[in-house]
């Protein structure tokens, strides 16, 4: 099963995220991906009161890079945020058995 997971909300902070981290790490999935919010347009025009937009460079609005920050952080946590979700997600011992395990059965 696969997952999308965007800190996003603009009132989201670095505590927030680190909670959001906590629960995810308690469900069941495969393989998760971790966004940050990438506004568009009209979007985008109207994000001034909760963040600033750090690029506007089109092509980097794949949603691998951060170019948006809302006020309630810094781009250095949201960085930290997204890197900490992997290693933690990634690195427990519950997923790194369960991927062994579906490898020796010959499974993806």
């Amino acid at each position: 099963m696969w997952k999308l997971v965007y800190f996003r909300h603009t009132r989201e902070t670095y505590e927030d995220g680190l909670e959001t981290i906590r629960l995810i790490k308690k469900l069941d999935i495969d393989f998760i991906r971790f966004f940050s919010l990438t506004p568009y347009g009209e979007l985008a025009r109207k994000l001034g009161e909760y963040g600033t937009m750090v690029e506007n460079d089109l092509s980097k609005f794949q949603g691998n890079e951060i170019v948006f920050v809302p006020h309630s952080m810094t781009k250095e946590q949201l960085e930290k945020l997204i890197s900490t979700a992997y290693t933690e997600y990634y690195f427990r011992a519950r997923f790194i058995f369960k991927r062994l395990k579906s490898l020796l059965r010959g499974s993806p």
